[in-house]
């Protein structure tokens, strides 16, 4: 007899599923009748991935909140809502979520917002928790012993990808010392609605909780699931764990993690993309068959340019500064755009037939997280060799001319940081780069950063000042409040980060 599911949601938790689009379209939404393991499957595509936005992914809006982008002025008519949606993140308002303020007049309900992140996140962790539970009823079908083993992995997976992101923007850095009391967001791993609200968990039982999913995740998987990298597979959740080591400062299991996923490149899996062999219209053009290869797994993805091909918003000086003249990242990830006289520099990575998300894992990192922690280690040898793999593929052949092989001690360190900051570029790191970065036992590095602050009005925009993100953890600022209907809904069990009025500075 075919079994309903159906998924519920309460207090802080979603009102409901978003929609899907494109390969997830095909699949059951809100509920499955399962009496097969392609039910289950079913239920998990349909409900349990992000779906593919047309122009936005669930966290775009972390690119604006670090160090790597600035607010600009290019003219009347340029993108003042989308600015308005975007600067409550960039200049880290007390409350930024612009689906509950009202923009020229109307409330909208597009996904810029963090507020929607919450509730999408929770909403696939829903369908999630059931997939997990019932997939185990199949746990004895020797028959489909593969197929049960990919669908419980890649619900797994999907939890602690979910729960990492969801710790990482409303929890506090993890520091080993404080851990225990310091706060992260509400772990609700299963099913069952249980009456009152949720409390937040600590960030040691958020990571113990990711860490524990990754690794039932890496059992059951393969390591590119049916040739297609929108799916959860081995690498993946490799990936996400050595992520997580290297957050927690164990450098020895980040290394581990991090070399099972470089083990594995190959010319059917993934491998470095050479960029001396592209020209910018190629590159962008051929993006699949070129820069998609670095790809292990990639969700919530965006068939449109990268973000800050959005007037009124452009790179920073400091970042731009940051690659050499003979960096081919130089060339073929950033552009000018001009409007009005005006010209600006732009992210543009990626083109309409591309792929993008702040949720991609993509294989430069594992080289990252090697060279990272045997640097911390004091592996000289091993961290700048991880660093060759990636800068071989990236420098005009012949003409690197920094001597990184000779770097070591905080020397190294701040190279390695650099490179992650070229590398890893709108990928969703460096924001949480920098929260970690600040509590380091070793080499720490505390960042303020300031912002330009305009007020507009008929189309004009005049610089009245700079917004300023102080040192964590003296500025709450590095943490996101809690969405207001999320503490109306439990009961006053949820506690909020306090963030500060911004005062504006000259």
């Amino acid at each position: 007899m075919k079994k309903i599911i159906v998924i519920l949601f309460s207090g802080v938790l979603s009102m409901g599923l978003p929609g899907c689009g494109d390969f997830l379209e095909e699949y059951s939404q809100t509920l499955s009748y399962v009496d097969e393991l392609e039910d289950l499957d079913a239920l998990l595509l349909g409900g349990g991935y992000l779906p593919t936005r047309s122009a936005v992914v669930p966290i775009n809006w972390i690119h604006y909140m670090d160090d790597d982008t600035e607010e600009i002025w290019v003219g009347a008519g340029t993108g003042k809502t989308i600015t308005e949606k975007i600067r409550g993140f960039h200049q880290w308002e007390k409350y930024p979520f612009w689906e509950e303020i009202s923009i020229g007049g109307n409330v909208s309900t597009d996904d810029y917002g963090g507020n929607t992140t919450w509730k999408e996140f929770y909403a696939r962790l829903a369908v999630v928790n059931a997939t997990i539970e019932e997939v185990e009823r199949f746990a004895g079908d020797q028959k489909d012993r593969a197929e049960y083993l990919r669908i419980k992995g890649s619900a797994y997976f999907l939890r602690g990808l979910y729960y990492f992101f969801l710790t990482n923007l409303w929890g506090a850095p993890y520091q080993a010392a404080t851990a225990g009391s310091d706060l992260a967001v509400p772990l609700k791993t299963e099913s069952a609605i249980k009456p009152g609200g949720f409390a937040r968990n600590t960030v040691e039982e958020a990571y113990e909780q990711i860490i524990s999913d990754l690794k039932v995740a890496a059992e059951s998987l393969q390591p590119i699931e049916k040739d297609n990298k929108l799916y959860a597979n081995a690498s993946a959740a490799e990936l996400l764990l050595a992520r997580i080591y290297l957050y927690q400062c164990n450098w020895t299991e980040a290394r581990i993690w991090a070399n099972k996923v470089i083990s594995r490149v190959s010319s059917t899996t993934f491998r470095m993309y050479d960029l001396n062999q592209a020209s910018k219209s190629t590159y962008q053009k051929e993006f699949r068959d070129a820069g998609w290869c670095e790809y292990i797994f990639c969700t919530g993805y965006s068939h449109a340019t990268m973000a800050l091909v959005n007037v009124n918003f452009k790179i920073s000086d400091a970042f731009y500064n940051l690659y050499s003249d003979d960096d081919l990242r130089k060339s073929l990830w950033i552009t000018d755009r001009k409007k009005n006289s005006v010209t600006w520099k732009a992210f543009y990575y990626l083109t309409t037939s591309a792929a993008f998300s702040p949720m991609s894992f993509k294989l430069p990192e594992a080289y990252l997280i090697e060279a990272e922690a045997a640097a911390m280690e004091d592996d000289w040898t091993s961290a700048t060799a991880a660093l060759r793999k990636i800068r071989e593929n990236r420098i005009k052949t012949g003409m690197e001319n920094i001597a990184y092989e000779s770097f070591t001690g905080e020397e190294l360190i701040d190279f390695i940081r650099a490179e992650r900051r070229r590398e890893l570029a709108f990928s969703g790191h460096r924001w949480f780069d920098l929260r970690r970065y600040a509590v380091l036992p070793k080499y720490p590095l505390k960042t303020t950063i300031r912002h330009p602050y305009y007020s507009w009005g008929n189309d004009v925009a005049v610089l009245e000042g700079y917004h300023e993100l102080g040192e964590w953890p003296q500025d709450g600022g590095w943490l996101l409040p809690m969405p207001t209907y999320a503490l109306q809904n439990n009961a006053g069990l949820l506690v909020d980060n306090p963030r500060p009025e911004r005062q504006l500075l000259q």
